[in-house]
């Protein structure tokens, strides 16, 4: 099978999930950083397609992001929002090193059985 870029599959209709390794350049910065992205994980309850996000502390100086997406097309969309540009700017102008990436959850484990797509709230 031939390797696939992002581009393919944020065009896809099918679930995603990002994720995204920051190192910052000072340990003192990371309780800013976390707190900017968990307070944007809480202002977009409720937006199309975003579906779940946790930001945790690697250790001193990393911060790991986890987000779920409906689907790739509704992460592009959302990409541009002003708390999303705001939060990125402000941790990557202090960041020693970044790495993101993205992957179909329906095909992360080629010999597990295959997700359906369908998310049930916390508590159900």
């Amino acid at each position: 099978m031939a390797a696939r870029n992002s581009s393919d599959i944020l065009l896809e209709d099918s679930p995603i999930v990002a994720l995204t390794r920051i190192r910052l350049r000072r340990f003192w910065l990371l309780p800013v950083a976390w707190f900017k992205f968990r307070l944007m994980y809480r202002t977009m309850a409720g937006t199309t397609g975003f579906l779940r996000g946790v930001v945790s502390v690697a250790d001193p100086f990393t911060l790991i992001n986890v987000s779920v997406w409906a689907n790739g097309r509704e992460m592009l969309q959302w990409s541009g929002n002003p708390d999303h540009l705001w939060a990125v700017r402000w941790t990557y102008g202090r960041s020693q090193e970044v790495w993101s990436g993205i992957a179909r959850l329906s095909e992360i484990r080629p010999n597990a059985q295959i997700w359906g797509g369908a998310f049930s709230k916390l508590g159900e």
